[in-house]
């Protein structure tokens, strides 16, 4: 159990609710991102707050949460930094950035057609 979710059960808080959805591997984003409209549904605490550059934005602040990240047949990864970001109009909830993609193997296949994931 992550840290801040201990800390919020010790002071009797409810601790955050999950949500589903698709995540988007993005080798060109350093840093994991998550969709902030989710996030504030799911009542993640924010933990902090940093400058986001994407293709539309340079230097936006944005808020930082931390929590959990299950990839279907993968264990859970502790995310103790994901940026806050608007992609619902993508219709994902979460980037997996070089942050998250740094501690797993990454197989692309183009010719195959096929990706593989592990850590």
């Amino acid at each position: 159990m992550p840290e801040h979710v201990k800390n919020m059960v010790e002071k009797g808080q409810q601790p955050p609710k999950p949500f589903a959805g698709i995540a988007l591997i993005d080798t060109g984003a350093s840093v994991t991102c998550i969709d902030r409209t989710a996030a504030e549904a799911s009542s993640l605490t924010v933990t902090d707050s940093g400058p986001v550059n994407s293709a539309t934005h340079a230097n936006e602040v944005v808020p930082i949460y931390a929590g959990k990240i299950e990839i279907q047949g993968l264990p859970p990864c502790n995310i103790s930094r994901a940026y806050g970001v608007n992609l619902g109009a993508q219709k994902i909830c979460a980037l997996i950035g070089r942050d998250m993609l740094a501690s797993c193997v990454l197989v692309y296949n183009g010719a195959e057609g096929f990706v593989s994931l592990s850590y």
